[in-house]
């Protein structure tokens, strides 16, 4: 379908062509992990469930796998599909690994890339819609495929991504449109409203890895805050804007009132450098400062600052030459070059223990143990529901479990485990004495009672309901009050992520992230990241 092609697109790199050589690239049994220089982007290519012959070795191996390698959750999942005819197997597959094995909770973090498209489908959003209602009427199993993200044509996206090599016409811009909706796609994407995919395996990870993932957190915030401190920025518009003080900071109850100009924005501080009226230079928080037009500056402050007591003469004040500026200059910079590298070479350090931690965590039998248990959980669940189907009629039996397709898959999950050598093979016989996994009543009956972490539509709409009472009679106010109230950056426009999230919490005490990220995507139709009026008022207008 093309995995390693669009993660190299996104990572506008080779970084899964080159293998163990790149520095870049951590690989495991089952996933290969890619992470931006500036931590801002982690890829992480797994085994692909639904276009390899499924066997519990490889379901394992990806549940261990995914877990030690994103410990935190994953923001995004990106299900990737090759524009092509969608077969039984691929369904049922695609229906195991979704509902079964990961839980219905991941849908809310789930894209579509349809890859091998045609250029006017990343081209045209109208093209590309028009394209997915034809084939959602026409052939029921992309209409499945399309009900994994809540029938939302905006949350696929198509790709076109040539080989460099191909000499095809044009394909530096075609593969620059696809990698801008990619990347576009990951930008806008409400973390701040709905929570990263995590699983039970996942936690477990975090809490073992919990110290090293600690001390490797510090060191490339440490790093990161030396590269700051060595290139210090200038935010537009804002220096040489007159800004008052409107309150101290440390105690500096001499500094309330004065005014004066900005100069330089430091981000290693967060304060600006301001160039007071008296001739003073101080460093004070934007939270301090109050802009000022000209026309606000009051004519007596003016006037006095232009009646101060004149400045130190000129001979008294010491004065560097250009060579001893350049001098300073020269070894503030060797200073600045070494503490980014004893930054650099302390998180290189808290990377080793963490890669030498994760091997030893791999390596623990009780976790491969939790990673097996996992996968037969979700065997069991899935052949539980097989049996359950084949036993209607043919008419009422549920199409996103193709018979014969479930059928090779549950025989293939039936199958012993495969390891290289006796030693590997003793070690999981005392996990799964049994080899095959056994679907047994008392198992199915008892995952089919432990509730599983997703919220129905039935109760987000009577949690919606309340939050609309809740507005109506104990706020006594409308949605539309309540939006203007949320507004963002651009004022009473648009409602993002963080605040929506902070509004949820607030008008339902206890409500779960799961149920906040589901009602986000009930409401953000449009995919963009925020709310429109429009979108956030038609959340209460059917409840």
């Amino acid at each position: 379908a093309g995995k390693s092609a669009l993660g190299n697109l996104i990572a506008d790199c080779p970084a899964f062509d080159s293998g163990d050589d790149t520095a870049s690239i951590t690989n495991l049994d089952s996933v290969m992990k890619w992470e931006a220089e500036d931590d801002s982007l982690l890829l992480l290519d797994t085994i692909g469930l639904g276009d390899t012959e499924i066997s519990q070795d490889k379901v394992v191996a990806h549940i261990r796998d995914v877990a030690l390698s994103a410990p935190n959750g994953i923001d995004v999942l990106l299900l990737v599909m090759r524009n092509a005819r969608i077969t039984d197997d691929t369904i049922a597959r695609i229906t195991y690994a979704t509902e079964f094995l990961w839980g219905k909770e991941c849908l809310l973090n789930l894209y579509i890339i349809i890859t091998f498209a045609p250029p006017k489908y990343t081209e045209s959003k109208e093209e590309s819609h028009a394209w997915i209602q034809r084939q959602s009427e026409i052939n029921w199993r992309f209409k499945h495929i399309y009900s994994l993200v809540s029938y939302n044509p905006n949350r696929f996206i198509f790709v076109d991504n040539p080989d460099p090599e191909s000499m095809e016409p044009k394909a530096d811009e075609r593969k620059r449109t696809s990698r801008i909706a990619m990347m576009k796609t990951l930008c806008v994407h409400p973390k701040d409203a709905v929570p990263p995919f995590t699983s039970a395996m996942m936690r477990q990870a975090k809490d073992m890895l919990q110290d090293e993932t600690k001390e490797l957190q510090e060191s490339k915030e440490k790093l990161k805050m030396a590269k700051r401190r060595s290139k210090k920025v200038t935010v537009s518009r804002l220096p040489g804007r007159t800004c008052r003080i409107v309150k101290s900071e440390d105690g500096e109850d001499s500094l309330e009132g004065k005014e004066g100009t900005l100069q330089e924005w430091d981000p290693a501080t967060g304060k600006w450098s301001m160039l007071l009226q008296d001739g003073r230079k101080v460093a004070v928080s934007m939270a301090c400062l109050k802009l000022l037009t000209v026309a606000s500056v009051s004519q007596e402050q003016r006037k006095a600052a232009a009646e101060r007591e004149p400045e130190e003469p000129e001979e008294a004040r010491r004065k560097f030459s250009a060579e001893e500026t350049e001098a300073l200059d020269e070894i503030r910079r060797a200073l600045e070059l070494e503490e980014i590298r004893k930054a650099t070479d302390e998180k290189r350090e808290a990377e080793e223990k963490m890669a030498k931690k994760v091997a030893e965590v791999k390596a623990d039998k009780k976790f491969e143990a939790q990673a097996a248990k996992q996968s037969q959980d979700a065997a069991v669940r899935f052949s539980a529901t097989f049996d359950k189907e084949n036993a209607k009629e043919s008419g009422e039996r549920s199409r996103s479990m193709p018979k014969e397709a479930a059928s090779r898959i549950i025989m293939a999950l039936k199958s012993p485990f495969k390891r290289k050598n006796s030693k590997q093979a003793a070690s999981v016989a005392k996990i799964e004495p049994s080899g095959p996994i056994k679907i047994i009543e008392q198992d199915a009956k008892r995952l089919e009672e432990t509730p599983q972490e997703s919220v129905s539509n039935t109760d987000l709409t009577e949690i919606l309901r309340r939050v609309k009472d809740r507005i109506l009679t104990d706020w006594k106010s409308t949605p539309e009050e309540v939006f203007k109230h949320l507004g963002g950056p651009r004022g009473a426009s648009e409602i993002w992520p963080f605040s929506f999230n902070m509004f949820m919490q607030s008008a339902e005490p206890g409500i779960s992230r799961v149920a906040v990220g589901s009602i986000w995507r009930r409401a953000d139709v449009n995919c963009d990241g925020k709310l429109s009026l429009e979108e956030f008022s038609g959340l209460f207008a059917t409840v």
